[in-house]
């Protein structure tokens, strides 16, 4: 073996996921760690087990809770999630992204008055968390209450003004609500031509 072998060898050894076996110790926190690497190279099936057997460890570990209940959200198993979101929320009040995960599942579930409820606990306590802006303007659409949606999309354009995809939504809500110039300019200040073009409502208002 050479010296570049014996390099990428202790470098794959370095980043290996290592799965607990029957009867090995459990470190939640390793464990989790695991998990969140798995999640993000999209292995959900394999991040899921290890979010259950933390469970199994600890069943009000809020981490796990929230993490698998994301998960089984994206299967669309909306009622398996909820609960565990839920619990997470009750554990871990004062974490912004735990009061999100479950204000956007329960917009989902289109359990719109805890979802905003949820929500708004989740930019209290962090007022820069953009995604939990986007989510609760997209909740007040659902409720019709275009202004506070159009407050909520602006407040999360000003924290991520160079996200094409939130003055896309801004832009989208102002021309249903009938502000077709204040929807153009929304439309311009996308970074991304291709959410503008793709728009019939564009060419429409572009004169073409």
């Amino acid at each position: 073996m050479n010296r570049q072998t014996r390099r990428l060898a202790k470098s794959s050894r370095k980043h290996k996921i290592v799965r607990p076996g029957a009867g090995s110790p459990a470190n939640p926190d390793v464990m989790l760690q695991q998990a969140l690497t798995l999640y993000r190279a999209g292995d959900l099936d394999e991040a899921l087990k290890l979010y259950e057997t933390i469970l199994q460890f600890d069943p009000d570990h809020p981490d796990a809770l929230s993490n698998s209940g994301l998960i089984l959200a994206l299967r669309n198993d909306l009622d398996g999630a909820l609960p565990r979101l839920r619990r997470a929320a009750v554990l871990a009040p004062g974490d912004a992204r735990t009061q999100n995960n479950l204000g956007s599942i329960l917009d989902q579930h289109d359990d719109l008055a805890e979802a905003e409820a949820a929500l708004l606990d989740a930019i209290e306590l962090d007022s820069g968390l953009v995604e939990a802006r986007v989510n609760l303007g997209n909740v007040y659409q659902k409720f019709e209450r275009f202004d506070d949606a159009a407050a909520a999309y602006q407040g999360a354009v000003a924290l991520a003004p160079n996200n094409p995809a939130i003055h896309n939504n801004l832009g989208n809500l102002l021309l249903n609500s009938g502000r077709a110039e204040d929807a153009m300019a929304s439309y311009r200040m996308a970074l991304d031509p291709n959410l503008i073009v793709l728009l019939p409502e564009w060419n429409a208002l572009a004169g073409h």
